[in-house]
């Protein structure tokens, strides 16, 4: 059997590439091979605080392990609501939250104004945050 060569990170050339990077420039894309040490330089530093604060958070609902990114949850239209502080939340309570989320959505009129998608947004964030709470409550959690 043929032996595999160790391909070498594309910035440092010296560490063993264990991250793969595809950006694209000026619209053509571009993949590039990194150590994790020249991945980690190359992070911005938001990314960087955000996987710090994964490690130690627990799912803003039930307190288990997370696995979303509050702030990384577009609002129902796509668009990213405002940064504000880190929640997390876990599988359960993202499944449960997208569920109750898409039912409402069912309801919404299409063709809103800018303000009215920011206005429904914002309610359906706050009811879907009653809910949870709602729903943890009746799981006795």
């Amino acid at each position: 059997m043929a032996r595999q060569s160790t391909k070498l990170c594309d910035a440092c050339h010296q560490r063993q590439a264990t991250c793969h990077l595809c950006e694209i420039v000026d619209g053509r894309m571009r993949s590039t091979d990194l150590c994790n040490e020249c991945c980690e330089a190359r992070m911005p530093v938001e990314e960087k605080d955000r996987r710090s604060a994964t490690q130690s958070a627990k799912c803003g609902y039930c307190g288990g392990r997370p696995c979303v990114d509050w702030n990384s949850l577009a609002n129902i239209f796509g668009v990213v609501v405002g940064a504000g502080e880190a929640r997390f939340l876990c599988a359960n309570c993202t499944e449960e939250y997208n569920r109750f989320l898409a039912h409402r959505l069912e309801s919404v009129p299409r063709n809103l104004s800018q303000d009215q998608e920011l206005a429904t947004s914002r309610a359906l964030r706050e009811d879907a945050h009653k809910h949870m709470l709602e729903w943890l409550a009746k799981r006795g959690l």
